[in-house]
């Protein structure tokens, strides 16, 4: 398991009395009281300052509100394959930094020992690019049907980190669709912090599993992000872990 390091770029510093990342634009920090009549003669209008003040303030507590990500790599893989769209991390991470202040984000998958997997140069760019990647060796088996086949549960590995960080977190986004998970989304939720599952629902049948849907607090269907997410252009994702003949969908991870 890599150590925990600190996020290389995208940080959070006050401005003022608001916070913004650095190289954006902070929010104002002063909010006017004005209406849009005409200068010098402009009367002052209560409820309009209220509402500016209300939405300013939603938007710090958003800024400020510490999430992370617990990223079930083989599952995010078979999800977005089965959408057909290739997933472009970097504007993963991107789109929840919108949402908050990203504490950790957690890639969680197993390593075949090949040497040539095109999953290796994935699990390394995670790691120089904002993730913090957990591995573990994949035990390789051949089936019934004399099919190579991997085995590599990552479930234990992702649910230790998931209570570890609890304590620091007001949210966590599960990117998963195994029910396994649903004990575990319970014992976090009972710690506080509100819990996002990210699956889908729009493939037949649904990936996601029943149980993990109804006791997260919220359900995110991945599709609905897929504007902000997917790479531009992207058709279905047949590459690095496709490419691979023991890619991540294949591995046992229920």
């Amino acid at each position: 398991m890599n150590t925990a390091r600190p996020y290389p770029a995208l940080v959070w510093s006050r401005s003022g009395t608001t916070l913004s990342r650095r190289g954006e634009a902070a929010l104002p920090a002063r909010i006017s009281d004005e209406s849009d009549g005409p200068k010098g003669g402009a009367a002052r209008n209560p409820r309009r300052s209220e509402r500016n003040r209300i939405h300013i303030l939603e938007i710090l507590a958003m800024s400020q509100s510490r999430i992370a990500l617990f990223i079930d790599g083989p599952n995010l893989h078979a999800t977005t394959k089965t959408l057909g769209f290739e997933l472009d991390y970097r504007r993963l991470l991107a789109e929840f930094w919108n949402r908050g202040t990203v504490v950790r984000a957690f890639y969680f998958t197993a390593i075949p020992g090949d040497q040539d997997c095109p999953i290796r140069p994935l699990v390394d760019w995670l790691d120089y690019n904002g993730y913090t990647v957990v591995t573990k060796p994949a035990k390789e088996f051949t089936d019934s049907l004399g099919r190579r086949r991997i085995k590599g549960r990552i479930a234990v590995e992702l649910a230790v980190n998931a209570i570890e960080f609890a304590g620091h977190l007001d949210q966590m986004f599960l990117f998963s669709r195994d029910g396994d998970f649903r004990s575990l989304v319970e014992s976090v939720q009972r710690r506080g912090v509100r819990v996002t599952v990210i699956s889908t629902i729009r493939s037949t049948p649904a990936m996601i599993a029943d149980e993990l849907r109804r006791q997260a607090d919220v359900f995110i269907d991945i599709e609905e992000l897929r504007t902000t997410i997917a790479t531009p252009g992207s058709k279905q994702c047949e590459r690095r872990e496709a490419a691979c003949d023991i890619e991540p969908s294949r591995l046992q991870t229920r």
